[in-house]
C-alpha cells in the first residue's frame, strides 16, 4: 500500500518559529507601551481608554495573523486534496498493472523484452507516486494497523501469527 508524507511539516516549523518571534516582538512592544503609559502623570480614569485601546490593537493583530495563516493554508489544503484525489483514483490502476506484471513473470514463455518493459513502466509509476510524497507502506508480514490497513477477512495461517497481514488485495 501507499501512504502520503509531508514536506509541509518543515515549512510549518519554520513558519511557526517566525510566528513565535513575531509574538515575542509584539509582547515586548506592548510591555514597552505599558511601561510608558505607567510612567505618564495621568490618573487611572485617563489611563483606562489607553489600556483598552492597546488591548483592542493586540486582539486585532492576533486576528490578522490568524486570517493570514488561514489564507496561506487554504490553497495548500486544496492542492493536497486535489493530489490525494488523483492518487486515490490511480491506485487501483497501479494494482491492476502490478497484477498483470506478476502474471507475466509467472509465464515461462513470456518474452524477456516485454517483462523488461513492464519493469521499466513499474519503476516510472513508482517514481511519479513518490513525487506526490507517496511511499509504499509495509503490508504482508506486518502487524495489522487500523490506521494503515483495511481488513477484508481474517484467515487462519500457519505462516503468520494472529494480527499479522498475510495477503494484500489492493494498495488503495
Amino acid at each position: 500500500g501507499w501512504q502520503g508524507g509531508g514536506q509541509d511539516r518543515v515549512q510549518n516549523q519554520s513558519r511557526g518559529a517566525k510566528n513565535t518571534r513575531t509574538q515575542i516582538d509584539l509582547k515586548s512592544k506592548i510591555e514597552v507601551a505599558n511601561s510608558r503609559l505607567a510612567s505618564l502623570p495621568l490618573d487611572d480614569a485617563t489611563k483606562r481608554p489607553y489600556l483598552e485601546g492597546l488591548l483592542q490593537v493586540s486582539k486585532l493583530q492576533t486576528e490578522l495573523r490568524s486570517l493570514r495563516a488561514r489564507k496561506f493554508d487554504e490553497p495548500k489544503e486544496e492542492n493536497t486534496m486535489a493530489r490525494a484525489t488523483v492518487v486515490k483514483e490511480i491506485l487501483p490502476v497501479v494494482d491492476n498493472f502490478d497484477r498483470a506484471q506478476a502474471s507475466l513473470k509467472a509465464q515461462t514463455d513470456a518474452p524477456p523484452a516485454i517483462i523488461d518493459l513492464y519493469e521499466d513502466i513499474s519503476a516510472d509509476i513508482k517514481f511519479v507516486l513518490e513525487t506526490f510524497d507517496m511511499k509504499v507502506i509495509p503490508s504482508v508480514g506486518a502487524e495489522f494497523d487500523y490506521n494503515l490497513h483495511e481488513a477484508v477477512q481474517q484467515v487462519p495461517s500457519e505462516e503468520y501469527d494472529a494480527d499479522i497481514v498475510c495477503r494484500e488485495f489492493q494498495s488503495e
